[in-house]
């Protein structure tokens, strides 16, 4: 071993110590404490022979005392510990939530100044405080057991006095300390698997593999590294990087860790430590409500991507529908957790977590945040949903004078205590319940509050006239005692009025925000669509019209076809009546925006009659051989593709088939094939025939449960899909066996001309599988063959309706989705997807846009994307569409079990 020496420290009194073990050859030696070089680099010496190299002990710039915390922090308890300088609540870097209540033990240790900021803040305006730290808290209310509102709305960040341990409000601009205190293991990302983090302020990651070399060998450059690399040896001899290449490296030896060592040498290596880098994965979350279980689900794709913390996922969520909180946080508990391995022992290509998330009784918005693995916020979407719903909501902003002085302001039941008793009465009748919602301003010392509040109605009462007779009271209770009225809306219809225009009144219905209405009277722009109106607003501040999009011309006239049709969506004639028009439109009626319109009314209003499903799928069948640029504008102003889409699915998936027989529609552009899979036995659809032929002359083929794409004839195949027995099986455990009514609906377009989007396009059928009332979410992928001899890079894809974002119409979407490659022959293309929606191969579009500038676009909100939501329970479909171009004539009864097959969700092949 070599001598002890001892290297001395600029501007201190500190020497390092570098002392070698015994019987250990070439050893890499860091001196106690470390030393630091100008550089912020650590030194290091290497005894050979028992003499050091360098042989002169070198001079520290400084020395680091910290073996397992970054510099700046201190090690205290198994912990880093940290205090900042002065400054506001946040900081805005990403420490920002390792925040910590400061201890007394340590404060006194780490900074003359005692008042702290806490990990702790208001987020929603005028709502409770909340931790703002990771890790179980986060978003969990604290209570600051204040009696003093005067006090308590002061400001919105606290300040701990660590030695009086008084917590006060403090204004979040004023400067004060942080404290940072976190476990040395922490780390802000998630690594590959049997890879650990490099550390708190390194971005990489440390893998031990055996029986090759990586590329980028780790390299050891602080004490912190030292110690992770020979914990990750358990006593085996692994290779590392040389990063100080001298006389040894010239003879042939490279560094490794050998036990408790870093040494030199010519050793056979058990395995090399490589540096790679961390998980980033693009984390998805999605709140899906299913309505008519009253069960709401969060989906979580790549979940890997998400901080986790004491071997949970940092996930959180939230809702403002408790009574008697503007904010509350909720549980979550797990449903399904994607398999690390498939039945073949392979990592699967996709990885999606499920949990079902806790409802409160009342209709309120959801919404969850998760922490990435870098440490930023991961929003979901903002979803409406509730565990029951028996009458109406309504949004009531109301501004209250001299609330403290005539209402207590205790802190107890604060948000109940400055609700009047009088407006309580007001909708008492009504069974109702009042919640706060939402506090604009509180102005303390004028003693004025403007606030909005939520009634939540229990009759199940026609909402036009409850809410006028509610409006009457009000009007009279305003601006009597000290409340003003300032409006009163339905949270989620724009109801029925009349406005004049240019001296013609025009009456306009009952409609969802975020949906276009056109008005009872014709009135029609020059281009010959009608002048429309858009339900504005969301749920939260409720419903308001917008203004007249167009202008009406004089002396419009429309067709014979198009009059009937106005006639029979009024609901004034018998769908009987629709019958005879239909045979006209069937033949040679070009429609216009203005016919598909009513005709989508007409099916809402019919919707429940036995003859409406095969209505739905002849006027689908005709949708598809329309104007294209019709289409277009219909969907652009009125939605009315979408809209249609979600008819038809509604209609068919509340339709009556019967159990062990197999129902098909055949026609040029559509397929509509029905199967109950635990009756027929059948989970599947084969099409055959020649390429590019209308839908009428393939052969379909039942696909057999048990069955996979191994076995099945490949030559003239055109599409291919089936649902695996682990769907089945995970329908079976949902229905407790009772499988009588479970129909998969498997509808085949022969193009994408109902699925309008600039961006991509279909390069094959699409098709849309169906499982009514299941599928919010797949224990296992499906899997869908598609038929294309697109050259262009193909992906596969779903159609995002609206309801999962704030988008103005329909659009491709790839999440969840998965291009699997070729299967066998060139031209055929496997595809997988693991959520149920409409699916298709995808390529780029070359479609022009055939929007005219001056359109009004609709804009639709998350949940309330479409006006046949008012009623319709909602459905989760998959969809791969192929278009054909003959008539239906109605369903078939197909015994023959040799013959059709249907599934459980929308797929598509895109060009």
């Amino acid at each position: 071993n070599c001598p002890t020496e001892y290297s001395t420290v600029v501007n201190s009194n500190i020497k390092a110590k570098w002392e070698s073990e015994k019987n250990v050859q070439n050893q890499v030696v860091i001196s106690e404490p470390p030393c630091i070089d100008e550089d912020e680099k650590i030194i290091t010496r290497i005894c050979i022979d028992g003499i050091w190299q360098p042989p002169t002990a070198p001079k520290c710039a400084r020395i680091n005392n910290n073996k397992m915390c970054p510099d700046n922090f201190q090690s205290i308890d198994d912990y880093c510990v940290f205090i900042t300088k002065s400054q506001m609540w946040p900081a805005y870097d990403i420490y920002d939530y390792l925040q910590q209540a400061p201890k007394k033990s340590y404060s006194n240790d780490l900074s003359e100044d005692k008042h702290f900021w806490l990990p702790v803040k208001r987020v929603v305006n005028y709502g409770p405080f909340e931790y703002t730290d990771i890790g179980t808290n986060y978003g969990s209310l604290f209570d600051m057991n204040a009696s003093d509102y005067k006090e308590y709305f002061s400001a919105d960040c606290l300040l701990y006095n660590a030695e009086t341990t008084k917590i006060q409000p403090e204004n979040c601009t004023n400067l004060h300390h942080f404290v940072r205190h976190f476990d040395t293991n922490f780390s802000f990302y998630n690594c590959p698997e049997n890879c650990q983090p490099a550390g708190l302020t390194e971005y990489k990651c440390y893998c031990k593999i055996y029986n090759k070399m990586c590329k980028n060998l780790a390299a050891i450059s602080n004490f912190y590294d030292k110690n992770k690399l020979l914990g990750m040896t358990k006593g085996e001899i692994c290779r590392i990087k040389d990063t100080t290449p001298n006389m040894l490296s010239l003879k042939g030896y490279h560094p490794y860790l050998n036990g408790s060592t870093w040494q030199y040498g010519k050793f056979k290596p058990d395995c090399s430590i490589c540096e790679t880098k961390p998980q980033e994965d693009a984390v998805e979350m999605l709140l899906s409500f299913e309505e008519k279980k009253s069960t709401l689900f969060l989906l979580v794709y790549s979940p890997e991507g998400i901080k986790h913390d004491k071997d949970k996922y940092s996930i959180y969520c939230f809702t403002n529908s408790a009574k008697d909180h503007l904010k509350t946080k909720i549980d979550i508990d797990d449903v399904y957790k994607y398999a690390d391995k498939d039945e073949n022992n392979k990592t699967p290509s996709y990885s999606l977590n499920v949990y079902k998330v806790e409802l409160k009784e009342y209709m309120g918005e959801y919404w969850c945040e998760a922490f990435s693995s870098r440490m930023s916020i991961i929003k979901s979407n903002k979803i409406v949903a509730y565990s029951r719903k028996k009458g109406n909501e309504y949004s009531l902003r109301i501004i209250i004078n001299n609330v403290c002085k005539f209402y207590s302001c205790k802190m107890d039941k604060f948000y109940d205590r400055i609700l009047d008793d009088d407006l309580k009465n007001i909708f008492k009748r009504y069974d109702s319940v009042i919640r706060v919602m939402e506090i604009f301003k509180f102005d303390i010392f004028n003693d004025v509050l403007d606030i909005l509040l939520h009634v939540s109605t229990r009759k199940n009462l026609d909402v036009t006239a409850e809410y006028y007779n509610c409006f009457s009271i009000l009007q009279f209770f305003n601006n009597t005692k000290n409340i003003q009225i300032v409006y009163f809306k339905s949270s989620e219809l724009c109801l029925p009025e009349k406005i004049k225009i240019n001296n013609t009144e025009l009456s306009w219905p009952l409609t969802k925000i975020g949906v276009a209405a056109v008005s009872e009277e014709l009135c029609l722009m020059e281009d010959g669509t009608p002048a429309t109106r858009v339900c504005r607003g969301d749920f939260l501040y409720g419903a308001k019209w917008s203004d007249i999009i167009g202008n009406c011309v004089e002396n419009a006239s429309v067709s014979n076809v198009t009059n009937s049709l106005r006639e029979i969506a009024k609901g004034t004639m018998a769908l009987q009546s629709f019958e005879s028009v239909w045979n006209n439109i069937s033949r040679d009626t070009e429609l216009t925006v203005l016919d598909i319109y009513y005709i989508v009314n007409i099916l809402k209003i019919f919707r429940q009659a036995d003859e409406s499903r095969s209505y739905a799928v002849n006027f689908l069948n005709k949708l598809m051989i329309t104007n294209q640029r019709t289409l277009q504008h219909s969907q652009d102003v009125l939605n009315l593709t979408d809209t249609t889409l979600e008819l038809t699915d509604y209609i068919l998936s509340n339709s009556s088939f019967g159990s062990k027989s197999v129902f098909l529609v055949q026609t040029q552009n559509l397929i509509v094939h029905v199967t109950n899979p635990f009756e027929s036995n059948i989970s599947g659809l084969l099409l055959y025939g020649e390429n590019n032929s209308s839908l009428s002359h393939l052969s379909p083929f039942n696909f057999k449960r048990n069955d996979n794409f191994e076995n099945i004839e490949r030559r003239n195949l055109q599409l291919a899909v089936y649902v695996p027995e682990k769907i089945l099986e995970q329908i079976l455990n949902e229905t407790e066996n009772n499988v009588s009514d479970v129909n998969i609906i498997t509808t085949i377009f022969y193009n994408d001309s109902l699925f309008l989007d600039d961006k991509r396009q279909s390069a094959s059928y699409v098709i849309s599988v169906t499982i009514p009332g299941y599928g919010s979410y797949l224990e296992s992928p499906i899997s869908v063959i598609f038929k294309s001899n697109e050259s262009r890079e193909e992906m596969c894809g779903f159609w995002d309706n609206g309801k999962r974002s704030n988008l103005k119409k329909g659009e491709w979407s790839v999440l969840g989705s998965n291009y699997v490659g070729r299967f066998d022959e060139n031209n055929l293309h496997l595809c997988s997807f693991i959520h149920l929606t409409h699916f298709a191969l995808l390529v780029m579009s070359d479609k022009k846009n055939m929007v005219d500038e001056n359109d009004e676009i609709v804009s639709l909100n998350n949940e309330d994307y479409n006006e046949l939501l008012l009623e319709i329970v909602k459905i989760i479909p998959c969809f791969i569409t192929v278009f054909y171009a003959r008539p239906a004539v109605g369903f078939w009864n197909i015994s023959d079990s040799n013959k059709f097959f249907s599934i459980t969700n929308d797929f598509i092949f895109y060009l």
